[in-house]
């Protein structure tokens, strides 16, 4: 695989070069004599200008420049709109590359696309812009990877669960409705805000930001500023002409993937050893996931699920999505694996959810009527779910025994309505957990469950094999 440097030259501009070196003679044949140009011709002996190179090649994400250290593709904004990244090649970048409106990055299956270090203090990352779209469509056998560039793919150890941090991520943005101080636009979480590229939200639910499909997202999470850390992928404001699906988040130092309002959907998606939370939920997402797998270390991570309403909590637009055949095992190093709050309401159906450090799921209870996340459980539903806790054996609120809790001071702290919504939708507590959490070795097997069928996400089989992080470094037993 060829290794393509995204600078400012241009191989054309160099073959021209040397045309001007080589003497014209009437006895040499004209032509092509640059053996890496389309037209090549090695009968040629004199070089007559006439070589001609796949611009997808041989130029550069637009021009590498300007005083922010930004990267975009302005250079193809007028003749080129779309920029095509070849499935047989390797491409580095550095710096924050926009997709900017009406532009698309296409990425081919196979591709890798690697990132540098920071640019002027920021760390480098993908940033599909509002009226953007990135089309990075993989398979099975050809998936696209997007890592470090610090990353060799042919040494599987080099790297793994505990690399996190390495570069910073990719982020769409989109111009679907948020629930964010009653505003229709906000700057998203982790950018600069003196850039309008950075703003998310709108009032098309249907917004279209592209297709990811069999996409390994590795080693992200490096902070843009002090503080500032961005997530292995970002959605914000994307609506749901978006596709995603065969999505793999790989050791992120931050959440693996946020969203952040919208109306997009997402299925076969994989978080794996995010050092903040799994699944982040925020400013009124109204979507769905389906067969999620999220995997955290022993010892790191928070939640597997935070999952939030709006901004202020009472919005009237705030999170109401659904989370079904699930897999989600460990809490990392909190005492908690699922949070509902800020008004956030999230159903969960035919999951597991197993390994936790301590109680499985809260649900804030702020007494405050039609604000709190606790006041709108009727419009949440937990059906079928397997809660394999580990000492945790009951559907109580005790501090104990039970796999549920509430914030302290609401108005229910017995649980009650909780409780009664766990008991009556066939929902089992097992013990003792599965013990699959913080299994790096080969180990882990989420697929064949013991005593569990019809739920989690692998029903259908193992769709993270052979184009994953997860199974390609060795960690699934399969």
């Amino acid at each position: 695989m060829k290794r393509i440097y995204l600078t400012i030259s241009k191989m054309l501009v160099a073959s021209l070069a040397l045309g001007l070196v080589v003497g014209t003679s009437s006895c040499k044949k004209e032509g092509c004599t640059d053996p890496t140009a389309n037209n090549y011709d090695s009968d040629a002996d004199d070089d007559d200008g006439s070589c001609t190179y796949d611009p997808t090649v041989t130029t550069d994400f637009g021009e590498l420049s300007g005083s922010n250290g930004l990267a975009d593709l302005d250079g193809y904004s007028s003749s080129n709109s779309t920029l095509t990244l070849l499935g047989t090649e390797e491409y580095s970048f550095s710096g924050i590359l926009y997709v900017n409106d009406g532009q698309t990055l296409v990425v081919e299956p196979g591709c890798v696309v690697k990132a540098g270090g920071e640019v002027n203090g920021l760390a480098s990352a993908i940033v599909v812009a509002q009226g953007g779209k990135i089309m990075a469509e993989g398979t099975a056998d050809n998936p696209i990877i997007f890592t470090s560039d610090l990353d060799d793919l042919n040494n599987d150890t080099d790297y793994g669960p505990t690399s996190a941090g390495l570069w910073g991520s990719l982020i769409i943005l989109g111009d679907a409705p948020i629930g964010v101080d009653g505003a229709s636009e906000a700057f998203i979480e982790g950018l600069p805000e003196d850039d309008n590229r950075n703003l998310f939200g709108g009032s098309n639910s249907s917004h279209n930001g592209g297709t990811l499909k069999y996409v390994s997202i590795r080693y992200t999470g490096a902070a843009l500023g002090p503080g500032n850390e961005i997530q292995g992928l970002t959605l914000g404001g994307v609506g749901s002409g978006t596709s995603i699906s065969y999505v793999e988040v790989y050791s992120s130092d931050d959440d693996g993937i946020e969203i952040f309002g919208g109306d997009v959907n997402m299925d076969h998606i994989a978080i794996a050893w995010a050092t903040d939370d799994g699944l982040d939920l925020d400013n009124g997402w109204r979507g769905s996931v389906s067969e999620l797998f999220i995997v955290q270390l022993g010892a790191a991570g928070d939640h597997l699920g935070e999952w939030d309403g709006a901004q202020p909590d009472g919005n009237a637009r705030y999170t109401k999505a659904t989370v079904s055949n699930a897999t989600m095992m460990g809490a990392g190093d909190g005492s908690l694996a699922i949070l509902t709050r800020d008004g956030g309401v999230v159903s969960i159906a035919t999951s597991i959810i197993t390994d936790v450090n301590g109680k499985a799921i809260e649900v804030e209870d702020k007494d405050e009527p039609g604000v709190d996340s606790y006041s709108k459980l009727g419009e949440a539903s937990y059906n079928g779910n397997v809660w394999w806790c580990g000492g945790y054996t009951t559907v109580d609120a005790d501090a104990s025994t039970g796999v549920i809790q509430v914030t302290e001071g609401g108005a229910e702290p017995d649980a009650a309505t909780l409780i009664a919504k766990l008991t009556s939708s066939s929902n089992s507590i097992q013990d003792p957990a599965m013990g699959w959490s913080d299994k790096q070795d080969g180990n882990l097997n989420p697929f064949s469950p013991a005593n569990v069928s019809g739920v989690g996400a692998f029903q259908g089989g193992n769709w993270l094999s052979g184009w994953s992080g997860l199974s390609t470094l060795g960690h699934l037993s399969e």
